[in-house]
C-alpha cells in the first residue's frame, strides 16, 4: 500500500509557483507554498525598514562571493550587488533594498521582473504579487 502511494505522489504532476504569505508581515515568496521550493522570498527587516531579498542562486555557488544582478523592472534595468548565502533551498543571491525600489513597484503593478547574473535569465511573475506583497510592505512601513 506504502509503495501505491509514494508511486502517485512521485507521478503527481509538480505543483505551481504562486505568489504566497510564508510568515504573515514578515515575509513573502513566490514558490510553492509550505515549502522551499521557491524562486524569491522577500523578507521585512523592520530594524532596517528594508526588504531583504533571496533569489535562487547558480546550483553550486561560492558561499560570500560578491555577484552583479542585473534586474529589469518597468524603469528600464538597474545593477544590484548580491551576496551568494546558504539556504534551505540551495545556494541564494541575497541583497537589500527599499519598499519603492522599482523591482518592487514593477511587482505591485503587476509586471515581471527579469534577473539576469552570469548570462542566465530568469522571470519572476508580477501576477498576483501585489496580494501578498503589499500587505508586507504596510506591516514592514509601520514596524
Amino acid at each position: 500500500m506504502l509503495a501505491l502511494l509514494l508511486a502517485a505522489e512521485l507521478a503527481a504532476p509538480p505543483k505551481p509557483f504562486v505568489w504566497n504569505t510564508y510568515i504573515p508581515g514578515r515575509t513573502v515568496a513566490y514558490g510553492v507554498p509550505d515549502t522551499n521550493q521557491r524562486a524569491v522570498r522577500i523578507d521585512c527587516e523592520a530594524r532596517e525598514g528594508k526588504l531583504h531579498l533571496f533569489i535562487g542562486g547558480p546550483a553550486s555557488g561560492e558561499i560570500g562571493k560578491v555577484m552583479a544582478l542585473e534586474i529589469t523592472g518597468r524603469t528600464g534595468v538597474k545593477i544590484f550587488r548580491s551576496w551568494i548565502v546558504p539556504a534551505a533551498d540551495g545556494p541564494n543571491f541575497s541583497f537589500q533594498i527599499g519598499g519603492d525600489e522599482d523591482l518592487i513597484q514593477t511587482l505591485m503593478a503587476g509586471g515581471d521582473v527579469r534577473i539576469t547574473t552570469q548570462g542566465s535569465e530568469r522571470v519572476i511573475p508580477g501576477a498576483g504579487a501585489a496580494e501578498v506583497l503589499g500587505p508586507l510592505l504596510k506591516a514592514c512601513a509601520g514596524a
